[in-house]
């Protein structure tokens, strides 16, 4: 299966501001390309039961989508979503996942799951193969 990624720390994407002032970023044609595909996992770790900062800036600017540019917002209902994610616990928290979820159900985004790799361990290449193939299934399956 073959991927497309796109990394939050080699753009330019300012903090959301209501009176909607850093037009001139990389946010909306980031979006703009996004939205060619039907799936989008976003992947994060675990910063003190948050997704990283840049994922956050990310997150918050999807209210633009809401506002100024309602015409991308729509292109997100139907789409699939998931969540990739590490740490040094069993499990992640709780409270990480939820963000996502509340925030891919209200834009009409259908969440399919999260992968969650447990480091604090050594990760062997078995162990991780397992992980993969099980998030493939999860985000495959209808």
């Amino acid at each position: 299966m073959a991927v497309d990624v796109f990394t939050l720390h080699s753009r330019d994407i300012n903090p959301f501001d209501y009176d909607h002032k850093y037009h001139d970023d990389d946010f909306i044609p980031l979006i703009e390309q996004l939205l060619e595909y039907d799936h989008w996992a976003f992947a994060s770790p675990v910063y003190w039961y948050c997704m990283s900062a840049q994922m956050k800036t990310f997150v918050d600017r999807l209210s633009d989508l809401l506002t100024i540019r309602k015409d991308l917002g729509r292109r997100l209902r139907g789409k699939t979503c998931s969540v990739i994610s590490t740490s040094e616990t069993p499990n992640a928290p709780e409270c990480f996942e939820t963000v996502f979820k509340l925030t891919f159900d209200y834009l009409g985004m259908d969440y399919k799951g999260m992968l969650y790799g447990d480091f604090s361990d050594a990760m062997d290449d078995s162990k991780l193969e397992q992980l993969v193939v099980g998030y493939v299934d999860l985000i495959t399956k209808s």
